[in-house]
């Protein structure tokens, strides 16, 4: 999948990709998906479609005995444990196809769930979501992304132990529009390089030790993120796909030197919030 923008909310993020959500490039605990009560017909191009036909997983079978069932007092299900998936569980959450469900409505939804959730299986730490409910017709860039962005931060301060929320979108179009409408709803600049000779030789010099760390990195994970920060490094940079990356390489460097996570990792040191907000430039 292509990370195309980054939110970062103390120690979790908000990552919007463009690419298929049912084959993550990275190990999913929670995929989410949105369906109308007892409709779980697997549509071409929908989610559950793809799950489908792709993976031969059947949500309305799931939805038959599901682990959790939430439906009554927040309109959606938690799966049993699901093996031999990229992604561990689904929550389903479920729109009204009178009244309508919109974006915000099925993300509120789905916080509460997880925080079920998180009582159950203190393992979850990634969700991965396409943009609940706003289907092919109506969608608005200017008008999801401020949603995206304040109903992803109650999701994140809601939860007790997800520190990643990945929204997932199909169609690169869409998804570079929402991108570029975050940025706006934040006041994000996008930032170009000097091209001076003092500003040349820091990016040759930074190219070099890049080039060379590639050259004797082994480890098939390291090796893509360096890569990515190398094609990074040009006149046209979008800081927060760099930002991104850097804390994907701080994170590998990490989890290489033992088994905990970058985020148990400054947690560790019980700093106050406004210094582990700090933390995120030092990243």
């Amino acid at each position: 999948m292509e990370t195309l923008n980054e939110i970062c909310l103390e120690t979790t993020r908000v990552i919007l990709v463009h690419g298929d959500i049912t084959h993550p490039s990275s190990d999913i605990n929670v995929l989410v998906v949105s369906a109308f009560e007892g409709d779980y017909e697997p549509v071409q191009g929908t989610v559950i479609g793809s799950l489908h036909t792709r993976l031969g997983l059947s949500v309305e079978a799931l939805s038959r005995h599901p682990q959790i069932d939430l439906r009554e007092p927040l309109g959606c299900w938690i799966s049993e444990p699901i093996t031999n998936q990229s992604f561990r569980r689904i929550i389903c959450v479920l729109g009204n196809p009178s009244s309508g469900t919109n974006f915000a409505e099925r993300v509120h939804a789905c916080a509460k769930a997880i925080v079920v959730l998180e009582a159950w299986d203190p393992s979850v730490r990634t969700v991965a979501m396409p943009l609940l409910g706003t289907g092919n017709q109506g969608f608005i860039a200017k008008q999801i992304a401020p949603a995206l962005v304040s109903t992803a931060e109650d999701l994140l301060e809601s939860a007790l132990r997800v520190d990643t929320v990945f929204f997932v979108e199909v169609e690169r179009a869409k998804a570079v529009a929402l991108s570029a409408a975050v940025d706006a709803a934040l006041g994000r600049k996008r930032i170009v390089l000097g091209t001076g000779s003092l500003n040349n030789t820091i990016r040759a010099l930074l190219l070099a030790e890049i080039e060379q760390s590639i050259t004797e990195c082994s480890d098939d994970r390291g090796h893509k993120i360096l890569k990515k920060i190398k094609a990074q490094l040009n006149q046209k940079l979008m800081m927060t796909q760099l930002q991104s990356n850097c804390r994907e390489l701080c994170e590998y460097l990490v989890q290489c030197h033992g088994k905990q996570t970058l985020n148990d990792t400054i947690n560790k040191f019980g700093q106050p919030d406004w210094v582990r907000s700090y933390l995120h430039v030092l990243r």
